[in-house]
């Protein structure tokens, strides 16, 4: 699709920006297609490192104070997925909820969001390594943006999968910004988050 879409517009750049697990997708579309993209945009994002999965990363320091496992109402092992009801009506539930995704988010806006969020996240896809290369995904400018008050993907973490992209491709360092937000900028600031992308 995205060689369809290059053909059609061969003029115009393609800039594709992943959020949260999407990074994974990002890491993928790079290494497949890297002369169709010119830039990738990781928003608070799994960057990580070639040869890894995200599986990998979860009982790593840098993602300790990571809430998620917090919020997860079955063990993925035993379900195959990452389960969370967005809806429920456990009051104390979906405030733990709003404080791992969304903590500065209006909670009106929250209540919206939250019922377009699906319960179930397969785990199947998340335990496979990705492969990156330097010829490959790496030969593409990447930006990542860091949320500061993340409590879905800690600030640690995300520096963690930036040092390994630019020690696995030295030529090619990664464009850090940085927002003051939850893991979503999109809902509560999504002013500062368009001047960045517009600034790119």
């Amino acid at each position: 699709m995205l060689r369809r879409l290059a053909a059609r517009m061969p003029h115009r750049r393609i800039v594709l920006l992943g959020h949260s697990m999407a990074g994974i997708v990002l890491n993928q579309v790079g290494e497949a297609v890297p002369e169709l993209i010119d830039r990738l945009v990781y928003l608070s994002a799994w960057m990580i490192a070639d040869g890894t999965s995200f599986s990998d990363y979860m009982n790593e320091p840098e993602y300790s104070t990571g809430l998620i496992p917090s919020v997860l109402l079955a063990d993925p092992a035993a379900t195959g997925a990452l389960r969370m009801d967005f809806r429920s009506g456990d009051p104390a539930y979906r405030a733990r909820l709003k404080e791992t995704f969304a903590a500065d988010v209006d909670d009106h806006d929250w209540e919206a969001i939250a019922h377009l969020l699906t319960p179930d996240t397969p785990i199947g896809p998340l335990a496979e390594p990705v492969t990156v290369t330097p010829g490959g995904w790496g030969r593409i400018p990447r930006t990542y943006v860091m949320c500061t008050e993340d409590q879905a993907l800690p600030p640690d973490a995300q520096r963690r999968f930036i040092d390994e992209a630019d020690a696995h491709v030295l030529h090619n360092p990664t464009d850090v910004r940085t927002l003051p937000s939850s893991h979503s900028p999109f809902a509560s600031r999504p002013e500062a988050l368009a001047e960045i992308l517009l600034g790119l």
